[in-house]
């Protein structure tokens, strides 16, 4: 049949779009980015599933308290990983700030861990940080907020350099948005103005 046809038509092979069955797919990086988009709308939808971890519930049956009253750094590591393994699994979804349920008083204390004397106390404090930032989000603003200029000067410490480049990232990427930038009030370059933060 084919030495019939003077000029005949190759076989076309190719991948389907699934949104569309009666043709070929774009490009590779096409199907590159519909993967990848494919599989960020399910890890949303299994995080969106998942019941969030109410921290608070579940610390009082630890040892976090006595650990973070000690006076060795390794009690004090001890307390934090406590608290980052009752954050659950990653991506991290914690419960809201309401009436009945406040991050201040734990903020507080990582905060004071961030000037202990031991780097690895200091490490593990950010590590902290992050599970709550990426948690909860942006309602931890104003508890973080005056922590940049604290965490922003713990980069004079190469011991610490990755970890607060990691936390600030948690921060920045989940916490802090562009109306931040913007907000004359909250903006930025006054969180981290060291005369004013030490006048707040």
């Amino acid at each position: 049949l084919l030495e019939k046809q003077p000029d005949p038509t190759p076989p076309q092979v190719g991948l389907r779009n699934a949104n569309d069955q009666t043709g070929p797919i774009g490009s590779p990086d096409d199907v590159l980015a519909a993967l990848e988009a494919g599989a960020k709308e399910e890890a949303a939808k299994k995080l969106a599933s998942r019941p969030a971890v109410n921290i608070f519930d579940l610390l009082p049956k630890t040892d976090y308290a006595a650990k973070l009253k000690q006076a060795k750094w390794s009690e004090k590591t001890g307390a934090l990983d406590i608290l980052i393994n009752c954050g659950g699994e990653q991506p991290y979804k914690l419960v809201q700030p309401s009436p009945t349920v406040s991050y201040t008083e734990l903020i507080r204390d990582l905060r004071k861990l961030l000037d202990h004397t031991h780097f690895a106390v200091n490490s593990k404090a950010m590590t902290a940080i992050s599970m709550l930032a990426e948690g909860v989000g942006f309602k931890l603003f104003p508890n973080l907020r005056p922590m940049l200029l604290q965490l922003t000067g713990l980069f004079k410490d190469k011991k610490l350099t990755n970890a607060v480049g990691k936390c600030l990232d948690s921060i920045f990427g989940n916490v802090l948005g562009f109306d931040h930038l913007l907000d004359k009030a909250d903006a930025l370059p006054t969180a981290l103005d060291e005369r004013k933060q030490k006048n707040a």
